[in-house]
């Protein structure tokens, strides 16, 4: 995995690189996951639930997601982050739902 991070625009950038040894096909399912705070770290830290009360998230397209923070008052400023999947073949899946996400992966645990 290769991370570059552009400090002066909040600029995180992740690459993933996949590399089949064998001579045999291989299907890989990969599971990306993040609980956004979008708040100040002392924030968070304090009231982890109550900060991320305010995230809301939609799917915008098939390979991307957005999430935002609702302004609490009018000084707040507008907080907002991307995620998006670049290069899959097929098969993108996405859940925006922090229980759903998490019974679906026990399923998944318990093959």
């Amino acid at each position: 995995m290769d991370v570059a991070i552009a400090a002066e625009d909040d600029v995180e950038l992740r690459r993933l690189t996949v590399t089949n040894r064998t001579l045999r096909k291989r299907q890989l399912e990969l599971t990306s996951y993040v609980e956004l705070s979008l708040a100040p770290h002392r924030a968070d830290v304090a009231h982890p639930a109550f900060a991320k009360m305010f995230v809301e998230t939609e799917a915008v397209s098939e390979d991307t997601l957005i999430a935002h923070r609702r302004e609490r008052s009018p000084e707040d400023p507008p907080i907002w982050v991307a995620h998006l999947l670049i290069g899959a073949s097929s098969g993108i899946q996405h859940e925006t739902d922090r229980a759903i996400f998490w019974t679906r992966q026990q399923r998944f645990v318990a093959r």
